[in-house]
């Protein structure tokens, strides 16, 4: 072997622990990414540890619907799920865009705004098939690969609360004032619980209990078997905020203007915090922090033990859109057109991207790839083009102890390479004729 041969391996082997590794790492994870709920998961978290387009992103296609969005679209499954106001639920493909199929579900009709169903429900997509909430008052269930219905189920009013499903069981709200816990392979009613007002607000399901709110200003906690009301807490406003779960911990907005947290079990205040406006984003919970939005135009992050405001973003109009976190990095659209890139740690901003309408809809993130819809009627999908520098900057903070160990493991090789060429040379002058096998073999054993 000459000696610029094993040069070029050695710089093979250590531009791979550069370029190859990191790539690599983004890809796998990437595949396994997914968002398949409203807030993306039972518990509401409002966070993945998947891949984020945290330096800067454009758009990678825009899906045009039939009428204006509010919408959260869900990931699975290489597909993007939403719920659009012509009534109609879209599958499409999560990397071209491209429309798989599309469902109708209750009656059309195209009045403005007031002749025309407001479309709040956000799908679902667990095991196969889709669960999504309408404003004809009932519960759909269609099969995720074809849109073909498989069940409804019938409330007494409209349901703009997105289903969680969670053991089989599909948990949400209607405008009838009562929360529902449906099968969630039939269709059929398990239980319903009354509330005193209608309910918007989307269940989280954690641990054996159901937390909702409702306008009757109250957030019930429910058993999640039987729908009995285990405690309520009176807020002095309609809860249309999503509660979140974490560390034992109820965390939700309302329309009183504070943000509030709740012993789980108890439903005691552990604090409130007051914002100048109405709060319906639902907040995210990462890390002991808190990120929600408020009608006072800001986004807020919060110390989820105390309730003390690390900072404050402020956007141009009000922020109705529930925070996604993901990366270090907080994505959430505003009344002002646009949906903005945070700094979990600071506020400051790191990107923007306006489109033609108010954005209501909460991001979703996988793949470093970031899906929300508008009310200028389309669904777009924002991030960083393949093969540009900053692809190899998307690796997930989860996975960056993977990529030392592979890229010391790389780096370990190269040295070896090169004291095995070494050794080699020194012993040829001596006249021994090892192999470049049996030195590299050596090198290893002097490791």
């Amino acid at each position: 072997m000459k000696m610029n041969t094993l040069i070029l391996v050695i710089l093979v082997a250590v531009l791979l622990t550069q370029f190859y590794v990191p790539t690599f790492l983004v890809k796998a994870g990437s595949s396994t990414d997914k968002w398949p709920m409203f807030r993306h998961d039972p518990a509401h978290s409002g966070c993945s540890s998947g891949a984020s387009p945290a330096i800067s992103a454009g758009q990678l296609w825009n899906f045009t619907t039939g009428f204006a969005v509010w919408s959260s679209p869900a990931l699975a499954a290489g597909h993007v799920y939403v719920r659009c106001w012509d009534n109609d639920i879209y599958c499409l493909n999560a990397s071209t865009g491209e429309k798989m199929w599309s469902s109708s579900t209750g009656e059309k009709t195209w009045g403005y705004m007031i002749e025309s169903p407001v479309q709040y429900s956000s799908p679902a997509v667990v095991d196969g098939f889709v669960y999504v909430g309408s404003d004809d008052g009932r519960v759909y269930c269609l099969d995720a690969s074809t849109g073909v219905q498989s069940w409804n189920f019938t409330t007494g009013d409209k349901v703009r609360s997105s289903p969680a499903v969670a053991n089989g069981c599909v948990y949400v709200g209607s405008w009838d004032n009562n929360v529902y816990c449906l099968n969630a392979s039939t269709g059929d009613k398990i239980w319903s619980c009354q509330t005193n007002g209608y309910v918007e607000s989307s269940p989280v399901v954690e641990k054996g209990y159901v937390y909702v709110g409702s306008t009757d200003r109250y957030v019930y906690c429910l058993n999640a078997s039987t729908g009995e009301k285990t405690w309520s807490f009176r807020t002095s406003g309609p809860v249309y905020s999503s509660p979140a779960l974490a560390n034992d911990h109820v965390y939700f907005g309302s329309a009183d203007g504070n943000v509030y947290c709740l012993n789980a079990s108890s439903g005691f205040t552990i604090w409130s915090h007051p914002t100048q406006d109405s709060v319906a984003s639902s907040p995210a919970v990462v890390d002991n922090f808190v990120y929600v939005g408020s009608e006072d135009n800001n986004v807020y992050c919060l110390n989820a033990l105390t309730g003390e405001k690390v900072w404050s973003f402020a956007t141009g109009y009000w922020v109705v859109s529930s925070p996604s976190v993901v990366g270090g990095c907080v994505y959430v659209g505003s009344e002002d057109y646009g949906i903005y890139c945070l700094n979990a740690s600071t506020g400051s901003k790191l990107w923007s991207y306006e489109t033609a309408g108010p954005v209501y809809s909460s991001p979703t993130v996988g793949g470093g790839v970031v899906y929300v819809s508008s009310t200028d009627g389309k669904v777009y999908a924002l991030g960083v083009s393949s093969g540009s520098a900053e692809t190899r900057s998307l690796l997930p903070p989860s996975n960056w102890a993977s990529a030392v160990v592979i890229s010391a493991t790389f780096s370990i090789v190269a040295i070896m390479l090169m004291v095995a060429f070494f050794m080699r040379k020194t012993s040829a002058e001596t006249g021994k004729a090892d192999s470049y096998f049996e030195s590299f073999f050596t090198a290893c054993l002097m490791w």
